[in-house]
């Protein structure tokens, strides 16, 4: 089940690295770029009078994700993304970073994806040579015998 789930998010993803792309030149205009990756991005920088009031940082950041987010809905990827923010330290600015929902395609639950799979294989394999080798099955045979026919 994890597989197909990590399948439907990649093609989710090259379907809005696609459509970004197709798009750069109005994504330009709002002030946003895209990277190799697909993910869309830009800088926004805080105000001295936003830094130095008792409105926060990330809440100013919010506000104008607000603005902005007419663009995602104007291209189609509104519903397929979701909004990442960083703190630029030293800057007064943050990275806004609009890419894909990842809830099945990262490194942890692809590791844990890998340690099942070997697990359940490393089990089936066990007992294929558990059942499988001719003396342990002739062995299992003849106690089968003694319990049922008592010779």
């Amino acid at each position: 089940m994890w597989l197909v789930n990590v399948i439907k998010e990649i093609r989710i993803w090259l379907k809005i690295r696609k459509i970004a792309n197709e798009n750069k030149k109005l994504l330009d205009e709002k002030g946003f770029r895209i990277d190799w990756v697909g993910r869309i991005y830009t800088v926004i920088n805080i105000p001295d009078e936003i830094s130095n009031s008792a409105m926060t940082n990330e809440s100013y950041v919010y506000m104008k994700l607000q603005e902005l987010s007419p663009v995602f809905l104007d291209i189609g990827i509104a519903d397929y993304v979701s909004p990442e923010i960083e703190e630029i330290f030293d800057a007064g600015a943050y990275l806004l970073i609009i890419s894909p929902d990842r809830n099945y395609f990262r490194i942890f639950e692809f590791l844990k994806f890998l340690f099942k799979s070997f697990l359940f294989l490393g089990i089936i394999r066990i007992l294929y040579i558990i059942f499988m080798l001719e003396p342990v099955f002739n062995f299992f045979s003849k106690i089968f015998n003694l319990i049922i026919n008592g010779n």
